[in-house]
């Protein structure tokens, strides 16, 4: 258990002196990331803290004394993810070119790294287990595949992606304490505490406006496959009280909201591929809510998520059960969200004059105080 602890803070202690030491020698070499179309950040901000948490947890994995296959199958395999999110950083590829690299590497993982989804529980009436046979690869590529890419797209605003995969990590790290699955346990937390070392340099602060470092392509990308991989792990396990099903509601949010945004793009005649500015952090944000707001909403409600899916497992419902519900959640939530959309000119405005009022109230405050102002008590709603 101290070794344990250790590498918890051997890992967030030494992310954080790497993202600071990798930050100033990408500003140094110009790797940095600019403002664009896209992108309303203000100044230059190197992409490399997916790099920093990667190498810190490898790090803590190999002094801990995780089993080598497990951390070889996670990190060289999400090794691979990385370099190409990190290649993607600096050199934009194509959607169908990253799309292709990161089928390589989820293929790789259900073939050679352990990691594949052969059963789903509770279909039946019997409560047997359903061997998915020839179906188990496909069926852990797609998956794979939509989980990184749901990570890397809703990475749009500081704290966002990083934060979601914190609370992720930790509901798997709740699961797997229960499942007695000792190694996704601490690999677990150790990638907790990567990504939190990482969110102390990327969340706002009062002592930093602004992010110092992003999480990239690169980190996105390999936490979105660490998920997957740690996920996979802990619902395979026969002796687990988590199915399969259950992992989706760790990630409810980025899933929810990558599956919305790509029906929305095509219904309106676009790929879904092509980048755009309505996500739903997008959402909030043009309706006037600020960062520091729109971030806790949203990792609120991914909290809930993954307390749904602990309570979930917990009480025995099975795989049709779990995604009977998150189906039915997300097409509320596809429905709440379209008409929020059409609304959103008279939102932004009832919100802009929520905060308009709110910033006048200490000001009248002040001066009802003052002697003579009685006068102003008239003007009370």
């Amino acid at each position: 258990m101290d070794n344990e602890v250790f590498a918890y803070l051997l890992t967030f202690l030494f992310t954080v002196l790497l993202t600071d030491y990798l930050r100033r020698h990408a500003l140094q070499a110009g790797l940095v990331d600019r403002p664009g179309a896209r992108k309303r950040h203000v100044g230059a901000i190197p992409p490399v803290g997916g790099e920093a948490i990667f190498a810190g947890c490898l790090l803590s994995a190999l002094a801990v004394g995780v089993s080598a296959d497990a951390v070889l199958a996670l990190f060289a395999i999400g090794g691979i993810v990385l370099l190409v999110g990190a290649l993607d950083d600096y050199m934009s590829f194509s959607p169908l070119s990253r799309l292709a690299a990161q089928t390589a590497a989820a293929t790789a993982m259900a073939v050679a790294g352990g990691g594949t989804i052969g059963h789903l529980d509770g279909l039946l009436h019997s409560g047997e287990l359903i061997s998915l046979g020839i179906l188990a690869i496909p069926l852990t590529v797609i998956a794979t595949v939509a989980v990184i890419n749901a990570f890397n797209l809703i990475d749009g605003m500081d704290g966002l992606s990083g934060g979601l995969a914190l609370v992720a990590l930790l509901g798997l790290a709740t699961m797997a304490s229960l499942s007695g699955a000792a190694d996704v346990v601490v690999l677990a937390l150790i990638l907790a505490s990567g990504t939190a070392a990482f969110l102390a340099l990327n969340i706002h602060s009062p002592w930093r406006w602004r992010a110092s470092v992003f999480l990239g392509d690169s980190g996105s990308t390999f936490l979105g496959f660490a998920l997957s991989w740690l996920i996979i792990q802990v619902s395979q396990d026969p002796a687990t009280p988590m199915s399969p099903a259950v992992g989706l509601w760790f990630l409810m949010v980025p899933l929810f909201d990558a599956t919305y945004v790509a029906l929305r793009r095509m219904a309106q005649g676009r790929s879904p591929f092509v980048a755009d500015r309505q996500h739903l952090h997008h959402f909030f944000l043009r309706a006037g809510l600020p960062v520091g707001y729109t971030l806790a909403i949203l990792l609120a409600l991914a909290v809930l998520g993954a307390a749904a899916g602990v309570t979930g497992a917990m009480l025995g419902l099975g795989d049709g059960a779990l995604i009977g519900a998150f189906g039915l959640l997300f097409a509320l939530y596809a429905a709440v969200m379209t008409r929020a959309w059409k609304r959103h000119p008279q939102l932004r405005r009832a919100v802009r004059r929520h905060r308009q009022c709110a910033s006048i109230a200490p000001v009248i405050a002040r001066a009802r105080a003052v002697p003579g102002n009685d006068w102003l008590e008239e003007s009370r709603p």
